[in-house]
C-alpha cells in the first residue's frame, strides 16, 4: 500500500504537472510592424512597404502577400516588398513572419504617373517628398541638400529666394527650388555634396559606366527669354547643360543650347542622354574623398531673372 499510494502521488503530481503545462500559451518572442499602415499610388506606379523584427533576427525573411492581385502587386526582398499599381481599387497588403502578420491597405488611382517616375535605379539631386515616396527602394543614392553634409550654396548673394506658386512638374501642391538673381551682375548656386559625404559619389561610377541606359532628367519653367545653364562636376571633368532660347556665355567660353522650354509658365520635362555629359569630359569613378558640387546653377546677371527648376535625376528610364 505504502508502494501504491507513493506512486498515486507521483503520478498525481505529473498529471498536475502536464495540466499546467496543456494551459500555457507561448507568446511570441519578437514583434513585428511596418513602416506604414497606409499607402496611395497611381496606376504603374510603386511604392515600398519594409517590415522590422524586433529584436533583429539575421537573415530573416518575411512573406508578403497582396489581397486582391488585380489591384496591387507585391515583390518581396528580404523583409521589404514593392507594391506595384495594377488597377484602381484597394488591396491589403499582408506581411507575415513566423505566425505573426502585419498589414497594409493600399489605394490604387487611375491618376496618370508622368513617364519621368517609372524607371529604376534613381539618383536624386532634388525631387518632392510624394515622389520619392512612390520610388521607394528605386532611389540609389540621394544627393539633395539635407544641411548637414550636403548643401544647397547661393555664391556670393548673386541669388535669392522665390516663392513658387501652383504645382510642381509633377501635378503637386509641394514647393520647388525658385532662384531669383539680384543686382550683383551675375549669378551661382551649387548642389554640394561635402567631402564628409564624398563616399556617397561612388555610387555614380555605375550611371557612367552605363552611360547608354541612363538619362538625366530635369523640369523647368518659366515666362522670361532666358537660358540657364546647368553644370554637373565629376571626379574629373564637368559637363553643362544649357536650357533656353540662346547660348549661355561663361569666362569666354560660350556653351550651345541643349533645347528650349515653353514661356508659358508650364513645365517642360526634359530627358537628356548621359552620354551628352560624358562627351564632354564628365566622368566618374570609386574612391571619392573630397566633394563635388553634384549639379551647379547660373542664370546670368540680370537683375530679376528667375530660375524655376524641379525634379532633378539620374535614372534608367522605363524601356519603350
Amino acid at each position: 500500500m505504502k508502494t501504491k499510494s507513493i506512486f498515486s502521488a507521483i503520478c498525481g503530481v505529473a498529471v498536475i504537472a502536464m495540466a499546467f503545462a496543456s494551459c500555457t500559451t507561448d507568446e511570441p518572442k519578437f514583434t513585428l510592424s511596418l513602416d506604414k499602415a497606409t499607402a496611395s499610388i497611381g496606376v504603374g506606379a510603386s511604392t515600398t512597404i519594409t517590415a522590422t523584427i524586433t529584436p533583429e533576427v539575421a537573415g530573416a525573411t518575411v512573406t508578403f502577400t497582396s489581397s486582391n492581385t488585380a489591384v496591387a502587386t507585391v515583390v518581396g526582398t528580404m523583409q521589404s516588398c514593392a507594391v506595384t499599381g495594377v488597377s484602381e481599387g484597394t488591396a491589403i497588403i499582408t506581411a507575415t513572419y513566423e505566425g505573426v502578420s502585419k498589414t497594409c491597405a493600399v489605394s490604387v488611382n487611375n491618376t496618370e504617373v508622368h513617364a519621368s517616375l517609372l524607371g529604376t535605379d534613381y539618383y536624386v539631386i532634388q525631387l518632392d517628398a510624394q515622389s520619392r515616396e512612390l520610388l521607394g527602394n528605386k532611389i540609389v543614392a540621394d544627393y539633395a541638400p539635407d544641411d548637414a553634409a550636403k548643401f544647397l550654396y547661393i555664391w556670393e548673394a548673386t541669388y535669392e529666394a522665390g516663392t513658387p506658386s501652383g504645382q510642381n512638374c509633377y501635378g503637386t501642391t509641394e514647393s520647388w527650388p525658385m532662384l531669383i538673381v539680384t543686382s550683383v551682375g551675375w549669378s551661382g548656386a551649387g548642389f554640394n555634396v561635402s567631402d564628409a559625404a564624398a563616399s556617397e559619389l561612388d555610387a555614380m561610377a555605375d550611371v557612367y559606366n552605363n552611360a547608354a541606359d541612363f538619362k538625366l532628367h530635369i523640369a523647368i519653367k518659366g515666362t522670361q527669354s532666358v537660358s540657364h545653364l546647368f553644370g554637373f562636376d565629376g571626379t574629373a571633368g564637368t559637363a553643362r547643360v544649357v536650357l533656353g532660347p540662346q547660348s549661355f556665355v561663361d569666362g569666354g567660353v560660350t556653351y550651345t543650347a541643349y533645347a528650349d522650354y515653353t514661356k508659358d509658365g508650364e513645365w517642360n520635362h526634359f530627358d537628356i542622354p548621359v552620354s551628352y555629359l560624358v562627351n564632354q569630359g564628365w566622368t566618374f569613378t570609386t574612391g571619392n574623398t573630397t566633394g563635388k558640387n553634384i549639379m551647379f546653377l547660373l542664370s546670368g546677371g540680370t537683375t530679376g531673372t528667375a530660375a524655376q527648376f524641379d525634379a532633378v535625376f539620374f535614372y534608367k528610364p522605363l524601356a519603350q
